[in-house]
């Protein structure tokens, strides 16, 4: 797994980590998303867009507290852009909260959703 510190013109900051397993990157964000600045992130995506290795992304959100409302704006951004690149763009959290805010917001009729990481990966791989 590597570790980048964030900062993404794609807006979310906080520690992400990400490891690629079956040519699918999966990103790990972890506390709160909320909008700022971050280079590292910004330069990991654009990396994976353009990566033909790289068949699709999900974001597993099971260690992030709260999400604002730029930071889903930049989710979606950054789904708009892996699509552009064809790849599959899918999210997947445990934390009720998470989920309910999410639905509320309409972003599970964009991102696919997913009540695991092995359930997102599925239709990957086919």
């Amino acid at each position: 797994m590597k570790c980048l510190w964030p900062s993404s013109s794609y807006g979310i900051k906080m520690p992400t980590i990400h490891r690629i397993e079956n040519n699918i990157c999966v990103i790990y964000p972890e506390g709160d998303m909320v909008s700022a600045a971050a280079p590292a992130t910004q330069a990991l995506i654009e990396a994976l867009a353009k990566d033909s290795n790289i068949h699709g992304v999900i974001f597993n959100l099971k260690a992030v507290r709260f999400i604002d409302s730029s930071a889903i704006t930049s989710l979606l951004s950054i789904t708009r852009l892996l699509q552009n690149h064809q790849k599959h763009v899918a999210l997947c959290a445990s934390d009720w909260e998470i989920i309910n805010l999410l639905t509320l917001g309409h972003v599970d009729q964009i991102i696919p959703f997913y009540g695991s990481e092995e359930d997102a990966m599925e239709p990957m791989t086919m």
